[in-house]
């Protein structure tokens, strides 16, 4: 029991921070944003970077949260597997989110 509770507990926050990114709320969770100056934000698109942003952060939770529920019957290997694909659809969505996220 206490293992499903520590699933729980570990996807929630990372579910919360999605949701709050996709909504628009969560600007302030988008490394670097705060820091740009106003001529440099006005470069950037910061809708299409949340809403990427905020599906990823979702997807990443829910897909955490699957592992983490099945890691007992889950073979190491589909877990490096799954560890991988994290970090190549990562750095997809990296070089993707840098492309779109100009305003033109």
């Amino acid at each position: 029991m206490n293992d499903k509770l520590i699933v729980i507990l570990a996807t929630i926050p990372i579910l919360i921070c999605g949701i709050l990114i996709l909504i628009g709320k969560g600007r302030f969770l988008i490394a670097g944003y705060n820091i740009l100056s106003e001529s440099k934000k006005n470069k950037y698109n910061i809708r299409k970077i949340e809403i990427i942003l905020g599906i990823w952060v979702i997807f990443f939770g829910l897909s955490l949260a699957t592992i983490l529920w099945f890691v007992h019957k889950i073979p190491p290997l589909i877990i490096v597997c799954f560890i991988v694909f994290t970090m190549f659809v990562s750095l997809i969505l990296l070089i993707y989110v840098n492309n779109i996220s100009t305003k033109e």
